[in-house]
């Protein structure tokens, strides 16, 4: 019959409590004239209470060290480890004056340290217990040493001068510490500020009296079997942290327990004869076998033919210990003969040698994942060549346009004169409408070209200066400037790494529209720049006719226009082609505006690496 830790420390208790008290008993009442000389029994205590001492002193130094949320130990570890040392030296001694002076010397240490608790903010740096430990055994070896020299500690009523005092003063210190840690055990309520608080309060009482208490009469059994009281607190401490250990050892068990079986994963554990020792029901579930029928199943008998061979390079790696892990897609069959697609990790399983023994396995079943990419893979093919086909198409159908367009425009010219020259007005008005509808279409298809070639391809990438290029756009514009009157600013613009062509086709596109939605006052351009949340903000701002908020974002829109025509020449594809040029780069444009109050259009550009710094402020244009 098994019985519990806490069982086993009420019977140790009750037998170390109830043995003495029983012998004090009997001997007051029936033997009070036999006087115990004998210190074999009080030896025995002392080895006892010195033995449970030093090895809760070493139990609490690893609590201390292996838990982070544990209290602070250190002064109690070094009280315990003091005394606990200096009282199995005196188990060791008959000699009555040496064992006196140790008895003294380890109350006095135990409540000095375990008082100096309160302090311990103001040792920063602390001795190691080795060094505690090793300084008790030193003061022993000096005790016996000069045992000779050392002064009779006691008279015939108790001790005397100092040695009272020392157990005094010891006392004192242990009830110290019972403040102190109950303070903490009222606040915390950590288990073991409340046994240490026990354990210095029942010190304290049994070093107090001790001083008092005649010596060798048969009521000495009355103070032996109290100062047994701390030792069974200790001994209780140490059964009580072995008992924790065990219970969250248990717990922890019970959760791996519970995860392996709850988990909706395969979860299974590989043995070296390459057979699952254990196997969880949702690993069970996707081969289709039970835990007994998986057991006796050679998994390569239900790995997949394509995978087989790197799924051995892999295992031969993990079990040599080249790897301690890995991840794979791997093909697996089920018992009804299914093919399915799994994500495989695996990682060795060791001993306390440090030796591979088994190795761990978590499947997951990404059939359907691996279906669904298999079908976006054909989709994007398609997609792709699709866009190919388009691409050529409209390439090839805008040269075949382009061509005949170009002779119906230059046909239109030649009838043109011939009808100036014969006089028809209104036959030479319809060839003007002709020839302004064919160079529109023209126009367009030259657009569509355009915004066909900033819609493919990845942009090239190459160090511009803003300011130049700039200058060349002005310079292809001045036509234009000079007619409208318009008077262009260019602001400190930077050196950035962007595609050359598009970036002059986007800025070109907002200031010919600045010129072209003009007022009736002379157009005022100005073309900025401002570093922002790791991009460039470019802004082109016009006084032109400007337009509503709601139309925002319509304009970007392809063959979107605000006005007719009749009104303003244009195919309805200059802004979206800015917007696609800006766009791929990684930015976006947007615009503000207010009917005859002007626009302004923003567009950012990412910062890259190979930019410089602004170049010189460049003059402004003007006609």
């Amino acid at each position: 019959m098994l019985i519990s830790k806490p069982l086993k420390f009420r019977i140790v208790s009750c037998v170390v409590l109830v043995v003495p008290l029983a012998i004090a008993l009997c001997d007051q009442f029936f033997f009070s004239d036999w006087r115990w000389e004998s210190e074999r029994i009080y030896s025995l205590i002392d080895g006892i209470g010195g033995t449970i001492a030093v090895f809760l002193a070493l139990v609490l130094f690893f609590v201390q060290k292996h838990r982070v949320e544990s209290p602070s130990l250190i002064f109690p570890i070094y009280g315990l480890l003091a005394g606990g040392v200096l009282l199995e030296f005196k188990s060791f001694t008959e000699n009555m004056v040496v064992s006196i002076w140790l008895d003294s010397s380890a109350t006095f240490l135990g409540g000095s340290f375990f008082a100096l608790s309160w302090l311990e903010h103001k040792f920063p740096k602390k001795p190691s217990p080795l060094v505690i430990g090793l300084g008790a055994v030193v003061f022993s070896g000096l005790t016996f040493l000069y045992s000779e020299r050392l002064p009779v500690p006691y008279a015939q009523n108790g001790l005397i001068f100092p040695l009272r005092e020392i157990h005094l003063m010891g006392g004192a210190g242990f009830f110290l510490g019972a403040v102190r840690y109950r303070r903490s055990f009222v606040r915390t309520y950590v288990w073991e500020d409340g046994l240490i608080t026990l354990l210095c309060l029942y010190s304290g009482i049994a070093a107090m009296l001790y001083p008092f208490w005649p010596l060798w009469r048969a009521n000495w059994w009355l103070l032996q079997a109290l100062q047994l009281i701390p030792f069974l607190v200790a001994l209780h401490y140490i059964f009580a942290l072995f008992e924790q250990k065990e219970r969250a050892l248990l717990e922890s068990e019970e959760r791996f327990r519970r995860l392996f079986e709850d988990a909706p994963l395969g979860i299974g554990i590989v043995g070296k004869d390459y057979r699952f020792i254990s196997a969880n029901p949702a690993l069970c579930k996707l081969f289709g076998y039970s835990k007994e029928e998986i057991s006796l199943i050679d998994i390569g008998r239900l790995t997949h033919r394509d995978s087989i061979h790197v799924a051995r390079l892999k295992r031969a790696e993990l079990l040599s210990g080249k790897i301690s892990q890995y991840q794979q897609e791997k093909l697996y069959l089920t018992r009804n003969g299914k093919t399915i697609w799994t994500n495989v990790i695996a990682a060795v399983i060791r001993n306390k040698k440090g030796q591979i023994v088994n190795e761990f396995r978590l499947i997951e079943d990404i059939t359907d994942r691996k279906t669904r990419e298999e079908n976006l893979r054909k989709l994007v093919d398609e997609l792709s060549r699709s866009n190919t086909e388009l691409e050529r198409f409209t390439h090839v159908v805008s040269h075949d346009l382009k061509s005949p367009l170009n002779t119906v425009i230059s046909f239109i010219t030649l009838l043109k004169r011939k009808v100036v020259d014969n006089g028809n007005e209104e036959t030479q008005e319809y060839l003007i409408l002709i020839e302004d509808a064919a160079k529109r279409m023209r126009a367009l298809i030259e657009d569509l070209l355009i915004y066909s070639r900033v819609s493919k391809g990845e942009p090239r990438r190459e160090t511009i200066s803003c300011n130049q290029l700039l200058e060349e756009i002005l310079s292809n514009l001045k036509a234009d400037i000079e007619e409208s009157g318009a008077r262009v600013e260019i602001k400190d613009l930077p050196t950035i790494m962007a595609d050359k062509i598009q970036l002059l086709q986007l800025f070109q596109n907002l200031i010919s529209n600045a010129i072209k939605f003009r007022g009736e006052a002379a157009p005022e351009i100005v073309v900025g720049a401002q570093k922002k949340d790791g991009h460039w903000l470019f802004s082109v701002k016009d006084n032109g006719i400007g337009f509503a908020e709601e139309y925002v974002e319509k304009i970007f829109r392809p063959f979107e226009r605000l006005h007719g025509m009749s009104e303003y020449e244009g195919t309805g594809l200059g802004l979206s082609i800015c917007s696609t040029i800006v766009e791929r780069w990684g930015g976006r444009i947007w615009a503000t505006s207010r009917p005859a109050m002007g626009t302004t259009f923003f567009f950012t550009v990412p910062i890259r690496s190979l930019e410089q710094t602004p170049a010189s402020r460049a003059p402004a244009y003007n006609s």
